[in-house]
């Protein structure tokens, strides 16, 4: 019985911290939508590229950066100019970019979520880090810029629970997102695969040598089919391969 009433007691102040962090979000989103354009920020004009590639007025991208990421953005440009015709391009791209980056912030807080849970830190714990966490400036930078580095912050907690569940439960589903994770991190961008390798190396050798057998080499076929696949994918869209980084010279070498 006391069990039980405890419990209930749980849930419920899980049910509050829940509610709060996700009035906070939506609170941020908004808050960020009305005060900062997106076409303000970094390098919004070098990626743009890859709106006028998805419409047809250019043959190539010329850049390196994997095309799933950009793609979403499109859809949701799309999506969102053939239910208005009151708004400019700009306003169009405007609200799908901070839509876009929303919902991946989003789901890449969910992945921190699993994996905090999966550690046993308490909900209320985890749900308070994540309001800070929305509010961050590396967070918020992610958020107003067109740049795939979101995509590593949406996926690298998800990857974490994955290895750690699979590690745990041995469930193939869990290896099997692991490495599809993997691919498309590793296809997005060259800094974010070299960081996330280094990363992912230290986490492995340190706490997850286990995972280092006979029996897992089976799984790296698949990744390795997927991600040359997206990499190939990705060279048909943008002319380039993905170590083919061509900075701006006012960059180059600094």
């Amino acid at each position: 019985m006391i069990k039980t009433i405890k419990s209930l007691i749980d849930n419920k102040y899980d049910f509050f911290y829940k509610l709060i962090f996700y009035i906070i979000f939506y609170y941020s989103c908004v808050t960020l939508y009305l005060t900062f354009d997106i076409a303000q920020s970094p390098d919004f004009e070098k990626y743009y590229k890859y709106f006028e590639y998805y419409s047809g007025k250019i043959d190539k991208t010329g850049l390196e950066q994997g095309n799933l990421y950009f793609f979403f953005h499109y859809i949701f440009a799309v999506a969102v100019s053939s239910s208005t015709n009151l708004l400019t391009i700009n306003e169009i791209v405007n609200i799908s970019v901070h839509l876009v980056n929303s919902i991946i912030f989003l789901f890449g807080i969910k992945g921190f979520i699993k994996i905090l849970k999966f550690k046993k830190y308490k909900s209320s714990y985890i749900y308070l880090s994540m309001i800070v966490v929305c509010f961050l400036p590396p967070a918020i930078q992610l958020r107003l810029t067109l740049k795939p580095e979101i995509i590593a912050f949406s996926l690298f907690g998800w990857i974490l629970f994955h290895m750690s569940k699979y590690l745990s439960t041995n469930n193939k589903i869990d290896i099997l997102l692991f490495f599809l994770a993997l691919s498309v991190l590793f296809t997005s961008k060259i800094s974010i695969s070299f960081i996330l390798f280094v990363i992912l190396a230290l986490e492995m050798y340190t706490n997850h040598r286990k995972i280092f057998n006979r029996k897992n080499l089976k799984y790296i076929l698949p990744f390795l089919i997927l991600s040359c696949t997206l990499i190939i994918e990705n060279r048909h869209h943008n002319g380039l391969f993905l170590n083919e980084v061509k900075h701006p010279e006012n960059y180059n070498n600094k």
